[in-house]
């Protein structure tokens, strides 16, 4: 992964997503915001008790880094739903009120789709040729419940895209070495047993990469950032490790045709 700063907003960017000049895309740091301890400081959750104009100013300085037309969020539950976002949509969109879902698509410019995460990963998709982006919210729950096929699914089904065509990225999220599941033979299926790293530990970077590979994500166009959030908590928020914390913003957009 590449480390980018602009004006003391510390953000990581993927190889695999910099040659295309028509994106940005960035998962921030937990630098460089407002919000004071135990949300210090760049804190972009407004349920997680962070004071809620605080947390309006660290996602206007990350629109200063992205500069959109729109950003977009929505209320992630650890379910399976997936919202395309269009012109129609964006009409009553509510930053206050965001509809519920976990994966969000959009063949729109200027408008940059944010997942928040604290240890869960957030998912960029990108088709190049149909010129389509998605960010998905995937913990344990979406990697049991399929969020992941789902959304390349809803590519296909929607904008036509071919999943080979499919550039897909893993943001810095829970890591195999702090991935422990003592009741994991109820909450996992069978089929995750061959992803344990070691004793009750899992290996969920290894499963997404299996369930990208199985919608039709080639191996060659699959990058994950392998960062643990747990062990790199000074960078990142944790909830596994802190609880009571903030949530680190992932965005993907297509830039406007007149902006570089």
């Amino acid at each position: 992964m590449i480390v980018r700063e602009v004006s003391g907003t510390k953000f990581y960017q993927f190889s695999s997503l910099n040659k295309y000049s028509c994106i940005f895309h960035g998962f921030f740091t937990r630098h460089g915001g407002f919000s004071t301890p135990p949300y210090e400081s760049l804190n972009v959750a407004y349920k997680v008790g962070d004071n809620v104009e605080i947390v309006d100013q660290n996602i206007k300085k990350i629109e200063q880094v992205s500069k959109p037309r729109h950003t977009v969020a929505v209320n992630q539950d650890h379910g399976c739903k997936i919202i395309i976002i269009d012109n129609n949509y964006l009409k009553t969109y509510q930053k206050e009120n965001p509809p519920t879902a976990d994966a969000i698509i959009t063949s729109e410019t200027g408008v940059a789709l944010m997942i928040k995460v604290a240890d869960c990963q957030a998912i960029f998709l990108f088709d190049p040729v149909k010129k389509v982006v998605a960010n998905i919210h995937c913990g344990w729950r979406g990697n049991v419940n399929g969020i992941i096929a789902r959304t390349v699914a809803a590519m296909r089904d929607v904008f036509n895209s071919n999943p080979s065509d499919i550039i897909a990225t893993v943001s810095p999220s829970l890591g195999p070495c702090c991935c422990e599941f003592k009741d994991h033979n109820t909450l996992l299926p069978p089929s995750f047993q061959r992803f344990k790293a070691k004793g009750n530990h899992f290996d969920f970077w290894k499963i997404s990469r299996t369930q990208l590979l199985e919608s039709g994500i080639l191996q060659k166009h699959i990058e994950i950032a392998e960062i643990c959030t747990v062990c790199n908590s000074r960078d990142f928020f944790s909830y596994r490790k802190e609880k009571i914390t903030g949530r680190c913003a992932a965005l993907i957009m297509l830039k406007e045709r007149n902006r570089t």
